[in-house]
């Protein structure tokens, strides 16, 4: 068999179909959205601060995330212990989910973790802080 040359893109590209391959796998399809599945963070930056915003369904208080900053590091998580029960005159389907999602990513900037705000609404949670 002949040598090939190592291709590191090409890698890349076979590692990313077998991640996305994993998440279609159990459990993690059987995971319903409704119940509170990953969240999807935006990190932005402005002049004077770097704000994350963290979306996903049933979020819609600030403690539904946790947010925490060491160093340039952000680390996103959100707890899930709920269910999803459908009545009638018969129980149909009852599904439960509990768990821990997390997420660390790089921030751009380095920011104050001590004077960090927050803000929720139906869907989001906001996290800002200001720039050191």
């Amino acid at each position: 068999m002949p040598l090939m040359p190592f291709d590191p893109y090409q890698w890349m590209q076979r590692m990313r179909q077998e991640l996305d391959r994993l998440w279609e796998m159990e459990p993690f399809s059987r995971i319903p959205a409704s119940l509170g599945g990953p969240i999807q963070v935006e990190v932005r930056e402005t002049p004077r601060e770097v704000i994350a915003i963290c979306r996903g369904p049933g979020l819609k208080h600030i403690h539904d995330v946790k947010a925490e900053v060491r160093g340039r590091m952000l680390t996103i998580r959100r707890d899930v212990d709920t269910s999803l029960e459908m009545k009638g005159r018969q129980v149909y389907k009852k599904e439960q989910f509990a768990g821990r999602f997390q997420r660390t990513l790089p921030l751009p900037a380095s920011v104050n973790a001590r004077k960090q705000r927050a803000a929720a609404g139906d869907g989001y949670v906001e996290f800002r802080w200001p720039k050191i």
